[in-house]
């Protein structure tokens, strides 16, 4: 058997030994612990009980986003005059977390919804022309992408000239020119005021879903929205921290006690490995 190979911890920038010795004096932790979360960036208590505790309290205001209020007038009034709306996803577990979470909250909501999800091979990535094409079959008059559409401007074009409205959620980098769509729900809009730049998908979803859910008056708790959207956000690899880490956090936590018949299949699937 080869030997192993000793290995060395080489951190980057580590934080003065002070500064770990103040964290765990003052949040009662043993020095190691404390040294981590000062080599992690933490630089105050506050920011360490805010990781350490999340809450619901923490989650920023949803019409903080940009377009937030006109995607929600727009969603509202699909839902009165009872137009199809198509929610349009991605094929990865980020855009599935995201469709299954938009296409709940608005037949909660009593909209009439369906949904659809891209062939990876056959349709590529992203809202396509072959995505207008099935929402017009669908006699759609609203489409709703889901982790997807920020780069889709031709496609968005496409659709508003077929009588089309189009409310992209996504949160992948614009590369330049937004769509020319009824509302562009991304935090990483250059105009976005939205503090916490790095949802994932589903978190966007999830941030429109909330809102969608408090004015329909319906009894759904977030909490329950968090399970699902937590799969998506651990997914996508998106950074554990600020919201995130609330979504993570609770949502994983909720798990363990759902009542959603899909995500105990899931949970049956996973742990009978």
């Amino acid at each position: 058997m080869r030997a192993s190979t000793p290995k060395t911890w080489v951190l980057r920038n580590p934080a003065a030994p002070e500064h770990a010795r103040r964290l765990a004096a003052e949040l009662g932790l043993s020095l190691t612990f404390a040294t981590l979360l000062a080599n992690r960036g933490f630089g105050s208590s506050e920011e360490v009980n805010e990781f350490l505790v999340p809450s619901l309290t923490r989650l920023v205001d949803a019409f903080e986003m940009r377009d937030m209020d006109k995607a929600v007038v727009r969603i509202w009034q699909a839902v009165d005059d009872q137009e199809p709306i198509l929610v349009y996803g991605d094929y990865d577990v980020d855009g599935i977390t995201a469709t299954t979470l938009l296409t709940s909250a608005l037949m909660r909501a009593g909209a009439k919804v369906s949904y659809f999800i891209p062939d990876r091979i056959r349709d590529g990535y992203g809202f396509s022309v072959r995505g207008v094409d099935v929402a017009r079959r669908r006699r759609t008059r609203l489409v709703i992408t889901a982790d997807c559409g920020i780069t889709a401007t031709n496609e968005v074009r496409l659709a508003k000239e077929q009588g089309i409205d189009v409310i992209v959620t996504d949160h992948h980098e614009p590369l330049g020119e937004l769509p020319d769509a009824v509302a562009v729900l991304n935090p990483k809009r250059k105009d976005c005021p939205y503090p916490f730049k790095e949802l994932a998908g589903v978190g966007v979803a999830f941030k429109l879903c909330c809102e969608l859910i408090r004015r329909s008056g319906k009894k759904i708790s977030t909490e329950s929205l968090l399970k699902i959207a937590a799969i998506g956000t651990v997914a996508d690899v998106a950074p554990l921290i600020g919201e995130n880490r609330v979504i993570a956090r609770l949502g994983l936590d909720g798990l363990a006690d759902t009542k959603n018949r899909g995500l105990r299949a899931l949970l049956r699937r996973v742990n009978s490995r």
